[in-house]
């Protein structure tokens, strides 16, 4: 719960809110604001907008594929779930603020990039994670077969 696999599966099937996903513009945020290397601490702007998450998303050249498009940066909050207290220790403010829920940020490298109908992104380069998303990695990544409820 709380992947990228899940929000992409929770995207597809119109249910992002449902399984405790909120989703925001980031127009004007920068990689320096994102930390540069993501994880790094840095402030980063309170400027953003919420979006409705179906918008990120349109048919493929398939049935079974999607495109998802978006410009700039997308905040991502999973609300099902705190922080894990070690991503504190990792981001560099251990000690510094209380847990949260789990945000994180994405944006796009190259454009638009295509994803399967089992939420997964074809091109393995297409989509760059900071925050949250970026701690946890492939490590807690759900099984392919995996569905949300």
């Amino acid at each position: 719960m709380g992947s990228f696999r899940h929000f992409l599966l929770a995207l597809l099937s119109g249910r992002t809110e449902g399984q405790g996903f909120k989703t925001y513009s980031r127009p004007g945020m920068g990689r320096s604001q994102a930390g540069g290397t993501f994880g790094s601490g840095s402030k980063i702007s309170n400027t953003r907008f919420p979006i409705d998450a179906s918008k990120m998303i349109k048919p493929g050249e398939t049935s079974a594929d999607f495109i998802l498009d978006f410009e700039g940066y997308i905040e991502l909050i999973y609300m099902g779930e705190e922080e894990d207290p070690s991503y504190a220790k990792w981001e560099g403010a251990y000690g510094k603020r209380g847990s949260r829920f789990q945000t994180s940020w994405i944006t796009m490298e190259h454009g638009p990039t295509s994803i399967d109908y089992k939420g997964d992104i074809l091109d393995p380069y297409g989509v760059t994670f900071s925050g949250y998303l970026a701690f946890e990695r492939v490590a807690d990544e759900v099984p392919k077969e995996y569905r949300p409820r």
